[in-house]
């Protein structure tokens, strides 16, 4: 017997479920009405949306604001700045200097010049002073763990604790051995404040192993023991 869908004037003939056709039955549990005239959902239209400030009818580029705006956001931290004004009516970046009391350099972003706007990027403070502790002046604080770093021609920068350690003992480091701060400030790599500690053990459990490896031990750090 030929399928009847029970929408009215509907002659499919393929069978969908509860009365109705495949294509009303769809409708029905996608919509909730078999009635319902398929089209696009509101979630996935696609249409130029307005920038976000209010009273601008410029359709939004960026993270809903139009390309003007955005550029704002991005430089000044706020999309409604008021910019000066022009003899001719156009408008013009306000010249303003960085907040951070003292500073007289030009704004770059978020009313902060380029360097503290790269500090504040980089440790979450644009007033952190990266120049600290005792020593030398050369090395800069890393502003995360404490310890300062250094350049060294032909190296790079370098950790400078370790970098002292090697020019008291002559020689690299190891890859055992690290630099023991004594008074536990890191930024203090005055040489009489740093000891040499290491973290080699025995491979084994044997007097063989261990004498072995005394020997080895002296050999490094105290060879006249051995004379």
């Amino acid at each position: 017997m030929a399928f009847n869908c029970s929408v009215p004037d509907c002659m499919s003939a393929l069978p969908g479920g509860r009365g109705w056709c495949s294509t009303h039955y769809q409708r029905f549990r996608k919509y909730g009405d078999p009635l319902t005239t398929r089209g696009p959902s509101p979630k996935t239209s696609r249409g130029p949306k307005p920038c976000r400030v209010e009273g601008c009818e410029t359709h939004a580029r960026a993270r809903g604001f139009c390309v003007k705006h955005y550029a704002r956001a991005s430089k000044h931290g706020d999309p409604a700045t008021v910019l000066s004004t022009r003899g001719d009516g156009s408008t013009a970046d306000v010249l303003r200097t960085c907040s951070v009391s003292g500073c007289a350099v030009r704004v770059h972003a978020l009313d902060l010049c380029q360097r503290h706007y790269a500090r504040s990027k980089r440790h979450g403070d644009p007033t952190i002073q990266l120049q600290a502790g005792p020593g030398d002046g050369k090395g800069h604080s890393d502003g995360c763990h404490g310890y300062r770093r250094r350049y060294v021609p032909g190296r790079g920068t370098v950790k400078e604790h370790r970098y002292v350690m090697e020019l008291v003992l002559g020689r690299d480091l190891l890859p055992h051995e690290n630099v023991h701060h004594k008074n536990g400030d890191r930024a203090d790599n005055r040489p009489e404040n740093l000891e040499l500690w290491t973290r080699s053990q025995p491979q084994g459990q044997r007097v063989e192993d261990k004498v072995a490896w005394a020997i080895e031990l002296l050999r490094l750090y105290r060879p006249e023991a051995l004379a």
